[in-house]
């Protein structure tokens, strides 16, 4: 189920062997999936964007899909390509015994595209209805953003000034703006 076609085929075959809806399915596969996370209410996740990206996010109050931007905002100019229509995500990763065994935020930023900010998603993210975990990389198609996110994470000072005017502008002032390299050490310090 790595791909989005391969996942497709499973849930299209495992509705018609079972008699049920691929919403049905889905819902299951991603209930079980969601089983498997160890330690859950440890697991970060973590979105990059541009700043451009991120101001239409919070304008919009949600991280969204691509289609689902496409319905509210038609003459949002999207980036060329994305290889999925959902929203993906990194996350840091626990062992059986809760010690972590993969940041979500590596040092090379692998997974992740986009560049100028990186929203720190809480665990909260799961109990969103369309949270998907049963690919490469977690997925969401609706999420509000002041629900999920505590921290924006930026590269350098200059770019904190405009994301907190964004954040500022759009009353969000519940999420934070943060130096990511700063952050990062903080919050992978004893792991």
């Amino acid at each position: 189920m790595q791909t989005a076609i391969g996942k497709e085929r499973y849930l299209g075959q495992k509705a018609k062997t079972s008699g049920v809806s691929k919403e049905d399915v889905l819902r299951e596969v991603r209930e079980y999936a969601k089983s498997k996370i160890n330690f859950p209410e440890k697991v970060t996740y973590f979105h990059k964007t541009s700043i451009k990206n991120f101001q239409n996010i919070v304008e919009m109050g949600s991280l969204l899909s691509r289609s689902e931007i496409k319905k509210q905002k038609p003459d949002f100019e999207l980036s060329a390509w994305s290889a999925s229509n959902e929203v993906m995500m990194t996350k840091d990763v626990f062992d059986l015994n809760g010690e972590l065994i993969s940041r979500g935020l590596s040092e090379h930023d692998v997974g992740a595209s986009g560049g100028g900010v990186t929203l720190v998603i809480d665990s909260r993210v799961t109990a969103t209805d369309n949270f998907d975990t049963t690919g490469e990389y977690p997925t969401i198609s609706n999420a509000p953003l002041s629900n999920v996110c505590n921290v924006v994470l930026v590269g350098n000072k200059d770019d904190a000034e405009p994301v907190e005017k964004i954040l500022s502008k759009n009353k969000m002032i519940n999420i934070t703006v943060a130096l990511e390299q700063d952050w990062k050490r903080e919050h992978y310090k004893n792991k």
